[in-house]
């Protein structure tokens, strides 16, 4: 099939999807994981073609990114299962608003649609990929690199049979045919076909994504991952966490690549990490890691000195690039220039250098004594992951189910109408149980009376017998601009600070006495706290007759 035929297979796959309760998608992604489990044999057999097409063309550690075992086929259906058993995000209400004329508006997540994701040399995307997707009510469209492409095709033909059993359309879950750039730029200008494009790669796939696509997208950066060492780090602590972070899987994008060092313990540290690194791995064998050193760093250890773009490359190998700063602010600094905003790490005992630390580091995922490994959708307790953003736009860091979905408000009414504004500007609403006329003409009467003081910077004095009732919380509260909130499930305590902001004047109240009550900003504000509201109505009630003297500040 043609990427455009394939396109439009999963564009017919969006309904049932989206109409499929949570046990069929559930049920889905057991028979899913079952038929990869069954077909461990073809599966494998596939992957060694790749490994044998790429072996000498591809680095050791490119190569065991690529590669598959029995191992790592059961880790990827124990990520389908740990998929299923996560709450559906789909139909969840993420906000509701009651509003005053009795509108119920509920914020509610809803599926992407048709998710592409354009991936290289990892066939464990392919699953990851299709459970998330799948389980976010969504079709997804993989399109792998040609070092991989036999052993994505082998997984996608047992997740279909997985879908086959469970109902649900096969083209839930689809691979491009073509691994040529030509379909990579498909995909990036698939308008209408596409609902999110991620990318997950290299810096020169993220790039061309950026750079090339018309459909949303969203970033995932490349990991140029940093660990810095504070003066009071304990130093054995930061050996363990630098070797796991650096050494456990250097192919990934949550790997080290860049170590500072606080000068006060660089002396005493740097041979600790070298005798690590380098001296214990070579003596087993291992491969050892090769360190690019700055100047101070290459006056206490030996090793390779530190090319211009060393602090700015993304290895993927047993590379770590080494710097010694002079301080926490030295070290958030050079973060700053040479970040790609993925995951940095501080080692220290000191609360005041982490707490300076996690706040100004402008990254995804920011650790304290922790190794930059675990940025992770499975470590993150979100089952998988479809890749971990670095931009701050609608998703970042590791994104799961609640990230690969949207919202769409859905409102409820009981007839309701919007009413024009009245000839003195004040907006009409028509709220439910209605009000009589006399007693909006009232309403309006003071209100307008209020409001005309107001301008003038005056004060409201008592009003007179013939004025019959109190002017209330939500009545004078509506002369500022935020009646219609007071009470309610929304953000009151923003709306009437900026409300009477705009006025260039807050109100105040006198003393409240016996015959009277206050209005303050605080009273306002907290209104939309059910116990202020209800004390605030229960004053107003109590207190019908009277009105007490309003100041302007």
């Amino acid at each position: 099939m043609t990427t455009h035929e394939i396109l439009l297979a999963a564009q017919a796959a969006k309904l049932p999807l989206a109409l499929a309760d949570t046990d069929t998608k559930n049920a889905a992604l057991e028979a899913m994981a079952v038929a990869l489990v069954e077909n461990s044999d073809a599966i494998l057999a596939a992957n060694k073609q790749d490994l044998a097409a790429a072996r000498g063309r591809i680095s050791d550690v490119m190569l065991d990114r690529l590669a598959l075992t029995p191992a790592r086929l059961a880790a990827m259906a124990k990520g389908m299962r740990e998929v299923a058993a996560l709450p559906d995000p789909v139909g969840a209400v993420l906000r509701k608003i009651v509003r005053p004329n009795g509108l119920l508006i509920e914020k509610t997540s809803v599926p992407m649609g048709v998710i592409a994701i354009i991936y290289e040399s990892r066939p464990n995307v392919t699953s990851d990929a299709a459970a998330l997707a799948l389980k976010a009510g969504s079709a997804c469209v993989l399109r792998c690199g040609r070092d991989a492409w036999a052993s994505c095709h082998a997984i996608v033909n047992a997740l279909r049979c997985g879908l086959a059993r469970a109902g649900l359309p096969e083209s839930a879950v689809s691979l491009i045919e073509d691994t040529t750039h030509a379909s990579a730029n498909e995909l990036m200008t698939a308008n209408g076909l596409v609902d999110l494009l991620i990318p997950r790669g290299g810096a020169g796939l993220i790039r061309a994504c950026v750079e090339n696509a018309t459909v949303p997208c969203i970033q995932t950066g490349t990991g140029i991952c940093h660990i810095y060492v504070d003066k009071a780090a304990d130093l054995n602590m930061a050996v363990d966490i630098i070797e796991n972070a650096k050494t456990s899987r250097p192919s990934v994008c949550n790997a080290e690549e860049v170590c500072l060092v606080h000068k006060d313990v660089a002396a005493g540290f740097l041979p600790l990490l070298k005798a690590r690194l380098v001296d214990a791995r070579a003596a087993a064998g291992l491969v050892p890691v090769d360190l690019r050193l700055d100047e101070r760093a290459a006056a206490i250890i030996p090793g390779t000195p530190a090319g211009e773009q060393d602090f700015d490359t993304e290895f993927l190998n047993y590379i770590l690039a080494i710097a010694v700063v002079d301080d926490v602010d030295a070290a958030i600094a050079h973060i700053a220039r040479h970040s790609t905003h993925h995951s940095e790490a501080i080692i220290t005992a000191d609360d005041t250098a982490a707490d300076r630390f996690t706040t100004c580091v402008d990254s995804a995922a920011v650790y304290v004594n922790a190794s930059t490994r675990f940025t992770d959708g499975g470590e993150f307790g979100l089952g998988c992951e479809m890749g971990i953003s670095t931009q701050k736009l609608h998703a970042r860091g590791p994104m799961g189910l609640a990230e690969l979905c949207s919202y769409k408000y859905i409102i409820h009414g009981s007839g309701q109408t919007r009413q024009n504004l009245a000839a003195d500007g004040q907006q009409v609403h028509r709220k439910s149980g209605g009000q009589t006329e006399k007693k909006q003409g009232q309403k309006a009467d003071h209100r307008r009376h209020l409001s005309e003081v107001v301008q003038r910077g005056g004060v409201v004095e008592k009003p007179t017998a013939g004025d019959g009732h109190l002017l209330g919380v939500e009545d004078a509260a509506e002369t500022v601009g935020v009646g219609d909130d007071v009470g309610k499930d929304v953000e009151v305590d923003q709306i009437a600070r900026q409300k009477t902001a705009e006025k260039g004047r807050l109100l105040r109240g006198g003393d409240p006495g016996p015959q009277g009550f206050e209005l303050v900003v605080q009273h306002v504000a907290g209104a939309s706290r059910a116990a202020g509201a209800a004390d605030l109505r229960k004053k107003r009630e109590n207190h019908r007759t009277s009105y007490h003297n309003f100041h302007i500040l």
